[in-house]
């Protein structure tokens, strides 16, 4: 991938994850994307995920460090793009993480199911960003352990 990559003077972010549910171990990588979030249940709190590695296609010797929590009944990771993060307000502000975060803390103590989470996410993005056009894909995944 790394040749096609340089060749065409492209690169890429890319959050990769596997959960074990027979575990509950979620190991994760990262390649300069915006890192997973975290919602632990129990001590109703939120942090981030991330592990260090640069973009796709800039090194063919690029190497990755990994991660991995053991997830908890009522946790929740979210994936999500910088799309969402950069998308534009009325008044010209960034919706940023730390709008998104304020959202899952509301959303995910609440939420029965993976979907409540995106819901509630995406309706606090709507209403942000109002009649603005959008520039970006607006992407997330939520990962829920159901309790």
């Amino acid at each position: 991938m790394y040749e096609d990559l340089e060749r065409s003077h492209r690169f890429l972010t890319l959050f990769y994850g596997e959960y074990d549910p027979q575990t509950r171990i979620f190991t994760y990588a990262n390649a300069a994307h915006p890192p997973a979030l975290l919602w632990r249940a129990r001590q109703g709190s939120l942090r981030m995920l991330d592990a260090a590695g640069s973009l796709i296609g800039l090194d063919g010797d690029s190497q990755y460090e990994e991660g991995s929590v053991r997830l908890q009944p009522g946790d929740a990771v979210v994936l999500y793009t910088d799309g969402l993060t950069e998308a534009m307000g009325a008044n010209g502000d960034r919706f940023e993480e730390d709008r998104l975060r304020a959202g899952l803390e509301m959303a995910c103590p609440a939420a029965t199911q993976a979907l409540d989470i995106l819901e509630a996410v995406f309706a606090g993005l709507r209403s942000f960003v109002g009649d603005r056009p959008r520039t970006d894909d607006m992407t997330a995944v939520v990962l829920r352990v159901q309790p």
